[in-house]
């Protein structure tokens, strides 16, 4: 009795590690930055929106002009002459309507270039729930996946913060994920999948 006993035991703590180990096996890593530095669709959006900052950069830099251009004319005339009262307020006008300009324009590329971080990561969890589909797979953490530099301090927490200490090369599913988010037909597979947390 006693040795039936212990070897219900014995299997009883092979099923339980079999389970640990199933699990473990069932958790992943990936690289977000990579995977958004990766990411054509992203890439192509943001150099859009830089060249559109770029020219809205210019713009202002030719209207600075121009109102420096007033300035100096301000100086050459009477300043009691009516000619000289109707540049002042122009030029008063056009300073504050061009910082408006500024302010507004800067916020909708805010707003623009945070939209373009928030579609991408949406998609990117949804390449990630392929994956995991496919590979039955639970668990995905993530982590950053570069040499700290000692000359570049950011880059040395971002390694310290990072949630994974030590994981095998077989469980980072970051290229499979770029794969899948530059593949031509990602958003008709992307639109099937069932999103989950946990």
């Amino acid at each position: 009795m006693k040795s039936f006993f212990v070897l219900t035991g014995f299997l009883l703590a092979c099923l339980a590690g079999n389970s640990a180990y199933a699990q473990a096996n069932n958790v992943c890593v990936i690289d977000v930055a990579t995977v958004f530095k990766n990411n054509d669709a992203f890439n192509t959006k943001l150099e859009a929106l830089k060249k559109e900052t770029e020219q809205f950069a210019q713009y202002l830099q030719n209207r600075v002009t121009e109102l420096q251009t007033m300035q100096e004319q301000l100086r050459t005339m009477n300043v009691n002459s009516p000619d000289f009262a109707a540049l002042e307020r122009k030029l008063a006008q056009d300073n504050a309507n061009l910082q408006i300009e500024r302010n507004e324009k800067t916020r909708k590329i805010q707003q623009r270039e945070a939209q373009i971080h928030f579609e991408t990561y949406v998609q990117t969890t949804q390449a990630v729930a392929m994956v995991c589909n496919q590979k039955n797979i639970r668990l995905v953490l993530q982590y950053a996946n570069h040499e700290m530099d000692l000359d570049n301090p950011e880059s040395i927490m971002m390694k310290v913060n990072s949630d994974v200490v030590f994981h095998k090369p077989h469980k980072d599913i970051t290229r499979e994920v770029i794969a899948i988010l530059n593949s031509p037909n990602f958003n008709d597979r992307s639109s099937a999948v069932p999103q989950t947390n946990r």
